[in-house]
């Protein structure tokens, strides 16, 4: 299941740009300059120039970066702090507010769905689930454990048509891949009990 990594930046050479960039994920820097002869290159990570005026810079080490900008004679570095993305938390899709926090089994009987977000993040980022390990002690206190590689909406359905008032999910070793750059990040795990 997919839910909706590039950020937007923009650089005026006599201005100041956020001193911050993403490991894993796709950050989107805009130049503005009539100069079309402008080379641009940076450290630790690739750069791939979009048009003109934009490029995206990837990073997979979280350390710091430096980005060179090269026009005629003149040459400007801006040096960047490599950040870890936050880790995406899962999203319920059901009829109610899919709020895990305050699930209950008739809400949750109705899932359609489980992606991984992130809520108010500067980049925009498409993600995938592509492994969860579900433990699950149900009210009787048994136990079971899932696992889902590469899972559909109709591996969570069917596992929430098994539940029952009062078992306890927890969601771990989650595994997402960001769809722009193929990263594997770990996701947020989460307990869920069902009310």
């Amino acid at each position: 299941f997919f839910c909706s990594c590039s950020s937007n930046k923009e650089l005026k050479f006599s201005t100041n740009l956020s001193n911050k960039l993403y490991k894993s994920s796709l950050n989107i820097i805009k130049f503005e300059t009539n100069n079309k002869k402008l080379d641009v290159s940076i450290t630790n990570g690739q750069i791939t120039k979009i048009d003109d005026k934009t490029y995206s810079i990837l990073i997979d080490t979280s350390i710091t970066t430096t980005l060179i900008l090269k026009f005629g004679k003149k040459i400007q570095k801006k040096e960047f702090r490599v950040y870890d993305m936050p880790k995406p938390e899962l999203k319920f899709w059901t009829k109610g507010n899919g709020n895990p926090n305050d699930m209950t089994l008739k809400e949750f009987k109705t899932l359609s769905g489980v992606a991984a977000m992130l809520s108010n993040f500067t980049n925009d980022c498409v993600f995938k689930i592509i492994n969860i390990e579900i433990e699950i002690i149900e009210n009787n206190g048994n136990e079971k454990k899932l696992e889902f590689k590469n899972p559909t909406n109709t591996d969570f359905y069917r596992m929430a048509q098994q539940s029952k008032k009062g078992d306890v999910y927890l969601f771990k070793n989650i595994k997402i891949e960001i769809q722009d750059t193929k990263r594997i990040i770990e996701g947020k795990e989460l307990t869920m009990f069902l009310k």
